[in-house]
């Protein structure tokens, strides 16, 4: 009896000690996740602040006019400010940012809904909305009707397109699957090196052959033409990616890191190039290109850590056991996207804070993944990123695009000749892409493929079109003998976007189908247990048959 007593009152104190424990360590995860929450606020609150500031040093918002643009410049919402009696310069400069405000609000909320809308209508025609969303820009610039009604300021168009920007990294990021980037390291590499430098090189003996202008010049307009629009690419492969086209390849990933890498190594060229210009004209004369190489190398690098600290913050900042886990982790995996983009931009480390964006995309996404309970992927955080695509990026950028490209600015003798050195720079282009992957255990098809997917420009083409013309304009006294070559850099970038963006983006379209194994579908059930779903073929392989 003593014994069975003993033993009792020794269970009773094994469960009070249990109980103890049990609300001890409910206690501590209770002030644990009160202390997250605390930290998600104060790291969201940082982040923006260095996001505006960032901003508001990058860009002046300032609309101030003088005397002569007053009276001259249209400027109202139907028609042209007339200088009237009886008002002074004074009230008419006082309502001139006023209006212009007015205007520029106006036409961007036309330019979103009716991109919308247009994007829309194409995509039933099964054509590319972004094709329909590129035509509408152009119409609004170049219809006098439309041209003298609408007014959008560069400052603020600029800053759309990098938001619009941010969100292709983002998508980019989590849509990368490492192990994919694990086996295709090499001809990642390969494929963001070797097309670029080819395509460059050709378009620069056919820029001295047909256009007569030197070497250096026809190199800046290939590395120019040379980087592939991520605007374009990141989408379709993600479309892809969702329908199990060669994602057991690793073709999406594939595409999508190496066009990061492949703009990178283009933008350094560029920028090499360009100091050599203003060199020869007497600019930068304690610059050295190799500065420029080695600060390039260091931006990655640099990006490259920026972006893996942000990832691992982001893995252990939400907890994932706090509630509301996928709005607090997209916010602040925005906040912090912004502050990092615009907080490089400042410090002018432009190609820094795109690469650590792209890195911090990743690395949230692996650990995020790791952290769930089920092998369903990041569905919900990547449907919003989707969404906030296709009704805010897809259509602010593409349409502003297009609103940038006027088409009186085209030297129209050398349309053809500007075709041609695109249309051979092309090819070249696709050559060494297929070659680039010989490496690789993926057919021929598939090589063709990522081939086709490499051609579309738009992006960095439109924000690098007039940068020769730019530079006569600031300085007119010293490169205004470069205004043949800039005339030409334009026309050919031009035409680029209007020719490569539709076309790439049909082509990916129509050929991803016919050309991409569709992987083992994975479906997941009711209780988030994925399920595999056998396609045809591997069907057949799974039964002998």
């Amino acid at each position: 009896m003593v014994n069975i007593r003993a033993d009792e009152e020794s269970q009773l104190f094994d469960l009070q000690n249990i109980e103890s424990n049990s609300k001890k360590k409910s206690w501590i995860k209770r002030i644990w996740l009160e202390f997250n929450k605390i930290i998600v606020y104060l790291l969201f609150l940082v982040s923006i602040i260095l996001t505006a500031l960032s901003i508001l040093n990058l860009y002046s918002f300032s609309l101030e006019k003088t005397e002569s643009e007053i009276e001259y410049e249209r400027i109202s919402l139907f028609g042209y400010v007339v200088k009237l009696p009886g008002i002074s310069d004074t009230e008419t400069k006082a309502t001139t940012p006023t209006k212009q405000i007015q205007t520029c609000i106006f036409s961007i909320l036309i330019f979103l809904v009716t991109s919308i809308g247009i994007s829309h209508v194409f995509e039933k025609f099964k054509m590319p909305g972004l094709l329909g969303i590129l035509l509408l820009g152009i119409l609004f610039r170049n219809v006098p009707i439309f041209h003298r009604n609408f007014f959008v300021n560069e400052t603020v168009a600029s800053f759309l397109r990098k938001c619009a920007f941010i969100i292709i990294l983002l998508r980019a990021g989590l849509g990368l699957d490492p192990k994919a980037l694990k086996k295709l390291k090499s001809a990642c590499f390969m494929l963001a090196i070797l097309p670029c430098t080819f395509e460059a090189f050709t378009v620069a003996i056919l820029s001295m052959l047909l256009f007569n202008i030197s070497f250096w010049f026809g190199l800046l307009l290939g590395f120019i033409l040379g980087t592939v629009t991520t605007a374009v690419t990141v989408p379709a492969m993600l479309d892809l990616q969702a329908k199990n086209l060669g994602s057991e390849q690793g073709i999406p990933t594939l595409i999508n890191a190496a066009s990061s890498f492949d703009d990178v190594y283009a933008l350094t060229w560029v920028s090499v190039l360009l100091s050599s210009i203003k060199l020869d004209s007497g600019d930068d004369e304690n610059h050295s290109h190799l500065l420029t190489i080695v600060f390039a190398l260091f931006e990655v690098i640099g990006g490259g850590i920026l972006g893996c600290i942000m990832g691992k913050i982001l893995c252990i900042f939400p907890s994932p056991e706090l509630s509301n886990l996928k709005l607090r982790r997209m916010t602040l995996l925005l906040s912090f996207s912004m502050a990092a983009f615009f907080g490089m931009e400042f410090l002018r480390y432009e190609i820094a804070g795109p690469f650590a964006v792209l890195v911090q995309g990743f690395i949230a996404a692996y650990y995020w993944n790791q952290q769930k309970t089920n092998s369903e992927p990041l569905r919900e955080e990547e449907e919003i990123l989707k969404i906030g695509w296709k009704y805010f990026g897809l259509p602010l950028l593409f349409s502003l695009i297009g609103y940038q490209l006027d088409l009186n600015q085209l030297n129209k003798s050398n349309i053809l000749q500007s075709i041609l050195v695109l249309v051979l720079g092309l090819c070249v282009r696709c050559i060494v892409s297929v070659y680039s992957l010989f490496k690789t255990k993926l057919n021929f098809k598939e090589k063709f493929f990522v081939s086709i997917a490499w051609l579309p420009k738009a992006t960095i083409q439109a924000v690098l079109a007039p940068i020769i013309m730019d530079l006569i304009r600031e300085n007119p006294t010293k490169y205004e003998k470069y205004e043949t070559e800039g005339k030409i850099i334009l026309t050919a970038t031009i035409l680029s976007i209007l020719i490569t963006a539709p076309a790439g983006a049909i082509l990916i379209r129509l050929l991803g189908p016919l050309m991409l194994k569709k992987s083992n579908e994975e479906c997941f059930d009711s209780n988030g247990n994925s399920v595999q779903v056998l396609n045809g073929a591997n069907l057949k392989k799974k039964l002998n048959i």
